[in-house]
């Protein structure tokens, strides 16, 4: 536990005042029933210090901490002495679920994090067998100014640094071209790919398994589906693939350790050991070539457990896809069916057309007989208006005076020669 980064943390926080501190190394968990404004803030403000603490890596591990004399040692203040209701603050953030005794967290054959409970009291009857399990359902993280030696596991950060996992653990795996085999780990792979500590990736695999169900972990790790007894070899085959990659790496440095020897020694007029130096290295690429042959075996291995992998998974999208055809074909009816619908279908078009053929001739002598009434009835109203029509133009006519008009608009008279 680090000292220093605790109260690194509880000197950053701006709710430590000189007036307020007072308050929150007293027994508060008493003003839960008469000021539960005053109560909470308090709660509030503890809740913020540990899970900062945990963030800031003031305790061994990265998403959990223990809690005991240490810890309540740790964030006693001068003036005001020990926290006196720190037990108060842990089983409020057991029941808002922000901490979880380890062991249970671990343990738990359900999930935690989406049933209802809390350190007293538990609301679901799985949650409450689960947790039977572990630990006693009149479980309390202490007394007033005492905690037990529990370490919680820290909800919110785990949530943070799980997720960080599966990122990287996915990455692995579309890395190494997302096959069957590259979706499956042993324990020590994730832990050298993410760098955690053993505690630390036990909790996120557990989480990232149990509670949000991205993963299946059962000591070794798959990400697609769920872990299947023949699983349990393939990280055992990537782990000598492994293992051989790096003895051929101390390998290659031997052989040329050894072939600057046999030159050294030439150039010397040593050609003994100029010889021996040569059988040593004759005996590593030996040894070499062997491990190279083995690791193409296990390489073999792999590909052709990828390979039946696929085929598993195309007959089972082609068992699929014929289910769906099935019932598809048989919602048509089937062939026959169609035939029969196909043939329906074109007498009732060629009907329709028959229909409709009638149907616009009619049309066409209806309005060719109402055409013909109607030119009838324009012709007689025209001739009936025509005397009438004669007269009024007749009447508009003005006379037109001849002698008025100038010599120049008269007519030339006619002369006749006698």
């Amino acid at each position: 536990m680090d000292l220093e980064v605790i109260r690194q943390v509880v000197a950053a926080n701006p709710n430590f005042t000189s007036t307020r501190k007072f308050s929150l190394y007293s027994n508060f968990g008493r003003l839960q029933e008469t000021n539960q404004v005053g109560y909470q803030a308090n709660v509030v403000t503890w809740k913020e210090v540990l899970e900062e603490a945990v963030r800031r890596r003031a305790f061994p591990n990265a998403l959990s901490f223990e809690a005991g004399p240490q810890l309540i040692e740790a964030l006693s203040d001068p003036q005001n002495g020990q926290p006196m209701a720190l037990n108060t603050v842990i089983d409020e953030m057991v029941a808002q679920k922000k901490l979880v005794p380890m062991q249970t967290f671990l343990h738990a054959k359900y999930p935690l994090l989406n049933s209802t409970w809390s350190a007293g009291q538990l609301a679901s009857k799985v949650a409450f067998w689960a947790w039977s399990k572990v630990v006693d359902t009149d479980w309390h993280s202490g007394d007033v100014g005492k905690l037990k030696t529990v370490t919680y596991v820290a909800i919110d950060q785990t949530k943070v640094v799980a997720q960080n996992v599966l990122r990287q653990i996915k990455a692995d795996f579309r890395q190494n071209g997302s096959t069957y085999s590259a979706g499956i780990f042993s324990f020590g792979q994730i832990k050298e790919l993410c760098g955690m500590s053993k505690e630390d990736l036990e909790v996120c695999l557990v989480y990232l398994s149990r509670e949000t169900n991205d993963l299946s972990y059962k000591g070794i790790v798959k990400i697609n589906g769920d872990i299947e007894d023949s699983d349990s070899s393939i990280p055992g085959i990537k782990d000598v693939l492994a293992q051989q990659s790096v003895r051929l790496s101390v390998l290659d440095a031997k052989i040329a350790q050894y072939d600057g020897k046999a030159r050294d020694f030439l150039r010397k007029g040593e050609r003994e050991r100029a010889k021996t130096a040569l059988k040593v290295k004759r005996a590593h690429e030996k040894t070499q070539t062997e491990i190279m042959d083995q690791q193409n075996q296990l390489e073999l291995v792999l590909n052709k457990i990828d390979q039946a992998s696929d085929q598993v998974n195309m007959i089972e999208a082609l068992k699929a896809g014929k289910e769906i055809l099935a019932k598809r074909n048989k919602a048509i009816g089937g062939a026959d069916a169609v035939s029969e619908l196909m043939d329906s279908l074109q007498d009732e078009m060629a009907e329709t057309d028959d229909i409709a053929d009638r149907l616009g001739r009619l049309s066409f002598i209806d309005v060719e007989d109402e055409l013909e009434e109607l030119q009838a009835q324009a012709d007689s109203q025209a001739l009936h208006d025509l005397p009438k029509a004669q007269a009024e133009v007749r009447a508009n006519e003005t006379p037109v005076d001849v002698e008025a008009q100038p010599e120049t608009q008269r007519e030339p008279e006619l002369i006749l020669n006698s």
